[in-house]
């Protein structure tokens, strides 16, 4: 009878492990007022802001700006910007948000507004030469950049803007290649470097990546993400990694996520965004090593995305097969990888709750764990090669 108990206590722990391995993700305090499009937001000093866009319709721009705590969990109003816009761009630069593009029921908008989040006041800075809707926008830490977006000549924009808030000046960089102006496309930076993801170009949504070199002015096509094209996706930075969520595609609207490595150019899939609704459109920042997201997706959803709960994704598609022996494991096993991993191969190891509890890199395909400090239960060994092969193992520790 003993034996028994012992053997289905493993196996409740197995199925417990698996089904409660962490997404990442937890919803969290939705934004006041009704559901928006087309709105602009960025974080600074510990908070979010989300503000301008439309309820619905071609009218029914706002001005208003609302401020989120991640500590108290709650939403407040701020001081609201002169004007209404909707299709409007933001970046945070040196403690403050940077406003720019976007139009009303009446013009285009022209200039950069900034907000102070010390005085929860508003001032105009520099005006652009050239408007338009549906811009990228991120900032290096030092400068904030805009990409492509909608003219209001109607056509797909391929130019690259950067703003220095010590001069209050907008200087164009070098452009992309005219076959790749896009809007509604997903920017983000890594190491003062600039990204652009994804968008529209009047033709096809694209899966493709370009890297803009800060220090060298150029820009240079990266790995396309393995997966269809997409427009309005969110984007987050975390530990030098882009977090790819979401998006509308030809297939409808997704609920992907997707890792994109900056020092190996490469691509891993997620497991899906869990909420009811596929996230598109919106708002997404970082906030002290967490992601948030602020979609525009008929909701007044917030979510937030926390590595340290990441754990294990069960996506298995792509995913090859590991050999770990003997398991369950005593003191020392082998983990043989398959023929065709490319290394350098990374693995990380995580508990049953999804905490990751040792990382390792390994340019062999077979190499030993040493397990003498660790404490027994059920464990989970996920590998993956340069090129992003995945793979995962569930061990025992007795």
């Amino acid at each position: 009878m003993k034996q028994i108990t012992i053997l289905f206590s493993a196996f409740f722990l197995l199925q417990f492990c698996e089904i409660n391995a962490q997404s990442g993700w937890t919803q969290k305090a939705g934004h006041l007022g009704a559901a928006r499009y087309d709105f602009a937001g960025f974080s600074t000093n510990g908070k979010g802001y989300i503000g301008g866009g439309r309820y619905g319709g071609p009218f029914n721009s706002l001005s208003e700006w609302q401020e989120y705590n991640p500590l108290t969990n709650t939403w407040i109003i701020i001081n609201s910007m002169t004007y209404p816009f909707t299709a409007l761009t933001a970046f945070e630069v040196g403690g403050y948000g940077y406003i720019a593009n976007g139009v009303n029921d009446a013009f285009y908008n022209y200039d950069t507004y900034k907000y102070n989040h010390l005085g929860n006041n508003w001032s105009t800075l520099a005006s652009m030469t050239y408007p338009r809707l549906y811009a990228a926008s991120t900032s290096n830490g030092s400068k904030g950049f805009l990409i492509g977006g909608y003219g209001f000549s109607a056509e797909p924009l391929n130019d690259l803007q950067e703003y220095d808030p010590l001069l209050d000046i907008w200087t164009e960089k070098e452009t992309l290649p005219l076959s790749a102006a896009r809007y509604y496309s997903t920017a983000f930076s890594i190491n003062g470097n600039v990204y652009v993801f994804g968008g529209w170009n009047d033709i096809d949504y694209l899966n493709d990546l370009w890297k803009y070199d800060t220090a060298t002015n150029h820009w240079s096509q990266m790995s396309s993400m393995p997966a269809d094209g997409r427009q309005q996706s969110l984007a987050f930075v975390l530990n030098n990694e882009a977090f790819i969520i979401g998006g509308t595609s030809n297939s409808g609207n997704l609920k992907e996520v997707w890792k994109y490595n900056a020092s190996n150019n490469s691509w891993l899939q997620l497991a899906n965004f869990p909420g009811t609704n596929a996230p598109f459109g919106g708002v997404s920042f970082t906030i002290n090593g967490k992601g948030y997201i602020v979609p525009a997706n008929g909701t007044v959803e917030c979510w937030e995305f926390d590595l340290g709960t990441l754990g294990i994704q069960f996506n298995s598609e792509g995913q090859k097969n590991i050999n770990l022996y003997p398991n369950p494991v005593i003191n020392i096993s082998t983990v043989d990888f398959p023929s065709d991993y490319t290394a350098p191969i990374q693995i990380d190891i995580y508990d049953c709750n999804g905490k990751k509890i040792k990382s390792i890199n390994t340019t062999s395909n077979k190499m030993t764990i040493d397990i003498h400090d660790y404490s027994k239960g059920i464990y989970f060994l996920r590998a993956q090669d340069r090129m992003s092969k995945t793979g995962i193992v569930k061990f025992m520790i007795q």
